[in-house]
């Protein structure tokens, strides 16, 4: 099988969900957007039916998976409950609206089917502090802001509590959160130590202002906390 090293992907993000992957029975998968097509690739090797989808087909490098150029903000041409499974990493963050994605991926999904999502952890104490020190969250603006940087097409910064929000209404179950990495181990020593000492004041702070007691859970965790890249695991309704 071809493997393709061109595409920039989050650091041990493709092998974080091809694990979860493993677990699942062999089934019909989209993955949208594919980029180059590394993770169809991967995921054909291992006996799953690849449908691959991104807008720009120029990108796409996998001539031997099935590829068809869609615009992820309008709807999927795919009929109902066509798929077992629908992975989209680092897609949501480049559209204009969540709550459309994610009601069109509960479409074309079986029911019970998974949906595995990934974006950049926009609550991590590490994208906090950048926020409030600069404006910008973390993969998103300040020094990625030039016309020809990689981030400038990152336009909509999804925190969890609005992706959980847009995955309820979608007529999903979130059955778990994961991350790539760590993101203050990543850290040089002042920095890290910095993001350590402001963490519990985060747990404070949120534990009397949040008064959902799942939410605040989910706020607390380390995921979420420390993640560079959040992995939901959500099954459709």
């Amino acid at each position: 099988m071809m493997r393709i090293n061109s595409e920039h992907v989050a650091l041990g993000l493709h092998n974080k969900v091809l694990k979860l992957m493993e677990q699942e029975k062999k089934g019909r998968v989209l993955d949208a957007p594919a980029g180059v097509g590394n993770l169809s690739c991967y995921l054909k090797e291992r006996g799953f039916e690849v449908w691959a989808a991104d807008i720009d087909e120029t990108v796409f490098k996998a001539s031997e998976v099935r590829f068809q150029m869609v615009d992820l903000n309008k709807k999927l041409p795919y009929p109902d409950s066509f798929f077992n499974y629908v992975i989209c990493i680092e897609g949501i963050e480049h559209l204009e609206n969540s709550y459309h994605l994610l009601r069109e991926f509960g479409r074309v999904l079986k029911q019970r089917g998974k949906l595995i999502i990934t974006t950049p952890n926009v609550l991590s104490i590490f994208s906090r502090l950048r926020y409030l020190l600069i404006g910008y969250c973390d993969f998103f603006g300040g020094y990625y802001s030039r016309e020809t940087d990689l981030y400038t097409s990152h336009i909509n910064p999804v925190g969890f509590p609005e992706l959980y929000s847009a995955l309820k209404k979608g007529e999903f179950e979130l059955e778990n959160i994961a991350t790539n990495r760590n993101v203050v181990f990543t850290r040089k020593f002042p920095l890290k130590l910095l993001l350590w000492i402001l963490i519990p004041l985060v747990k404070m702070v949120t534990r009397i202002k949040v008064k959902d007691n799942f939410m605040c859970r989910r706020l607390l965790s380390s995921e979420l906390l420390a993640g560079e890249i959040l992995i939901l695991e959500c099954v459709r309704r």
